[in-house]
């Protein structure tokens, strides 16, 4: 890592466009529901030794350290949350832009409106979902964290591998490429970073990539994704406006659209099909079947047009799962080829 806030490839020197500084900024804010931080942003953590994310409890208090690039630099956050107020400290240069987008990046921009948990899963086959689901689902809210490189990218390497791939090859290249979350806190845990910014992603030689794990299919579709983008899209354009200009790329499908739409742009009512475990948990919350798929899934959710999201992400908080038959995929390593 380099000391003047550039980050070093081999000989070469990408500069980041923002001035390392020591910003703090300090926020307090209420929520209208009973919040929970994990439950809203551990979807976006790569596991548990993900660099840009870590979660933590002390008593009844739920803490989070998170690490963003934002239109105005790094950011770096500490958060805590105790009955419905948090209370957001960051640093950097993105500071006062992370805390300005505490509540959107929590879930204030989400209005569930009519929707009612108690009896969407009033006849579902899981005893668990019926008991747990709607008690728990009462704690989130769809966030909208935008960050659309970071979350575009996590969601490309996750493309037809284990999550153990996924989550190795993010924590790599993050830690290869971004910047030292102590750079700006020292408070910040020793093992996070702050993810590089869109010029940084498209600047990632192939080689680092490789190290990574990550096949040549995967780091092509992020090229090509981010290479479609402006900075615009990544802050302020309007989330569909963003998603049809990924549609045209390829690589970029269902699955990856889903990902993005309901973490960066807080949609709650899309679905992510052509997801190995999700269509399978689904039926099995709602039939008991052991096995499902995307047509029985779509079917099962199109009473709930609107909230489709809020409906799958119910079944994972309440922790249903389908039966496990047979070995589970192994991961591969691309490195040695």
């Amino acid at each position: 890592m380099a000391g003047d806030g550039s980050t070093r490839y081999g000989s070469a020197v990408l500069c980041r466009a923002s001035v390392i500084a020591s910003t703090e900024t300090r926020r307090r804010w209420q929520a209208s529901w009973p919040i929970s931080l994990h439950s809203a942003l551990k979807p976006l953590q790569q596991g548990a030794g993900d660099p840009c994310l870590a979660l933590g409890r002390s008593g009844a208090r739920e803490w989070v350290w998170r690490t963003v690039d934002t239109p105005d630099g790094s950011a770096v956050q500490y958060l805590e949350a105790d009955r419905g107020e948090v209370t957001a400290t960051s640093w950097g240069p993105g500071a006062e832009f992370l805390a300005h987008r505490l509540p959107l990046d929590l879930g204030a921009g989400d209005h569930i409106g009519d929707f009612n948990a108690v009896e969407a899963v009033a006849h579902a086959h899981s005893a668990r979902l019926r008991e747990r689901g709607p008690q728990l689902l009462r704690h989130w809210r769809v966030p909208a964290v935008r960050a659309v490189p970071q979350v575009l990218v996590a969601a490309i390497l996750g493309q037809r591998v284990t999550g153990i791939e996924a989550h190795r090859g993010w924590a790599h290249v993050v830690r290869t490429c971004g910047e030292s979350a102590r750079t700006f806190t020292s408070a910040a845990p020793a093992h996070m970073v702050v993810p590089p910014s869109l010029a940084q992603w498209l600047a990632i030689p192939s080689w680092v990539w490789h190290r990574a794990g990550v096949d040549a299919a995967r780091s092509q579709t992020v090229v090509r994704c981010l290479t479609a983008l402006t900075a615009t899209d990544v802050w302020t354009a309007e989330p569909s406006h963003v998603r049809a200009r990924l549609r045209t790329v390829g690589g970029y499908g269902v699955w990856t659209d889903a990902l993005l739409a309901t973490q960066s742009f807080g949609d709650a009512d899309s679905v992510p099909f052509r997801d190995f475990h999700i269509c399978h948990a689904v039926c099995h919350a709602f039939t008991g079947a052991h096995r499902g798929s995307d047509e029985q899934m779509a079917q099962l959710l199109s009473m709930w047009m609107g909230h489709r999201f809020r409906i799958v992400r119910m079944v994972a908080l309440a922790g249903v799962s389908a039966p496990r038959h047979g070995p589970r995929l192994a991961p591969s390593d691309h490195r040695g080829r």
